[in-house]
């Protein structure tokens, strides 16, 4: 989460259990975009096959490093 909403943000958030709203969430980046309910798998099906049809290579590098920062196995999370 420190990635995404910077370090203070992050402490302050996990050892708050402060809820944030949709609106918040996308204001401090911690998320991409806010759809409503009616409209929520329409729009991760479109992503979904916005990053399927991107190049095989460079998915499976990006995701590779994304999960070693994550601190996760690599063969386990692919």
């Amino acid at each position: 989460m420190a990635e995404l909403v910077g370090g203070a943000a992050a402490r302050y958030l996990t050892l708050s259990g402060r809820r944030i709203d949709a609106a918040e969430a996308l204001r401090i980046g911690l998320v991409a975009e806010v759809v409503p309910a009616a409209e929520l798998m329409d729009t991760v099906g479109r992503r979904a096959r916005d990053i399927a049809r991107g190049p095989r290579a460079a998915l499976i590098r990006t995701k590779a490093k994304a999960v070693r920062r994550m601190g996760i196995d690599v063969g386990m999370a692919m």
